[in-house]
């Protein structure tokens, strides 16, 4: 990638060789452990590394915390009006609303993942807390829509939090569809809200 890069953005073989052993020698870049002797090199920048760090250790300090309970009343009186739910998404919603300051959902695309958010939005209103929902891009904003929540993009978000607007607090669920997207730096930002604000 750096060499596909730098061949666009220089002129001659000589000028993409001297790019090329600067960039590979700078001190910013870190050579990540080798995946085997027929795969390429790899490489992050300190930067980025150093993000990533802070972002997994502000996830283990979230994954460790209790908070956000429901009661279990709120959980069967709303799963009850769901039983188009299978049993394994049935499951998947006990765990997202179950006690914990984060919870993942992982599976296929067109698993029905989506669909659990709507039941899951009325557990938590139920137990009085404020559910807003996010996503990178405004496609994916829209399959959220039908939850009932609140909706918007993280860019937004992030924008509203510069400004001071829109802070979370104890008794706020923030739901990001489709994380895996998300950079790592956005990543962390809503990590360390979430940790900072409860």
């Amino acid at each position: 990638d750096i060499a596909k890069f730098l061949h666009g953005h220089t002129h001659g073989v000589e000028q993409f060789q001297r790019a090329l052993l600067r960039v590979t020698t700078s001190p910013e870049l870190v050579q990540l452990a080798d995946e085997g002797k027929d795969k390429e090199p790899r490489y992050t920048t300190r930067e980025v590394l150093a993000a990533e760090r802070e972002l997994t250790e502000d996830v283990r300090k979230l994954a460790a915390r209790e908070g956000h309970e429901v009661g279990q009343r709120d959980f069967v009186k709303v799963i009850a009006k769901h039983p188009e739910l299978s049993a394994e998404l049935r499951g998947a919603l006990s765990h997202i609303v179950s006690t914990g300051d984060l919870k993942l959902v992982e599976g296929i695309a067109g698993g029905r993942k989506s669909s659990i958010l709507g039941p899951a939005r009325e557990i938590w209103e139920q137990a009085g807390y404020r559910v807003r929902g996010y996503a990178l891009s405004s496609i994916a904003v829209q399959n959220l829509a039908p939850s009932g929540m609140p909706v918007s993009t993280l860019a937004k978000l992030e924008y509203q939090w510069s400004q001071g607007k829109n802070l979370p607090g104890p008794k706020d669920i923030i739901v990001i569809d489709e994380n895996g997207m998300t950079g790592e730096r956005t990543a962390a930002k809503v990590t360390r809200m979430a940790l900072e604000h409860g």
